[in-house]
């Protein structure tokens, strides 16, 4: 249970004004779950408590609790798939700026 209430915490949250719906809505990113609110702040108060509602269902159930991504390590690897012609665009606009595939993928994110 103590573990519930820190990942509450530490979960990512999302808010965005939905016209369509006419409120906030709040999403758990790292377990996809959305809440509403007529401000902000009652999205997030809502989906922090959507939130520790299903991981307690998850735990009565005996699933695995996700843990939040700024609890998770990552390798820093990436492997990525795209078309034979995506990749020979992108190795040639590498090689004309002078730079390794991995350098100008990275530029391109930023």
């Amino acid at each position: 249970m103590s573990n519930i209430s820190e990942y509450v915490k530490l979960y990512s949250y999302l808010v965005e004004y939905s016209s369509e719906d006419k409120a906030y809505v709040a999403k758990c990113i790292e377990l996809g779950i959305m809440a509403h609110g007529d401000t902000q702040e009652e999205a997030i108060q809502a989906i922090k408590e959507g939130t520790r509602v299903h991981l307690l269902m998850l735990e009565e159930d005996g699933d695995e609790i996700p843990k939040p991504f700024n609890l998770r390590e990552f390798s820093g690897k990436l492997n990525l798939r795209m078309t034979p012609e995506k990749h020979r665009e992108i190795a040639l606009k590498a090689k004309a700026q002078g730079v390794s595939i991995n350098h100008y993928i990275n530029s391109q994110l930023k």
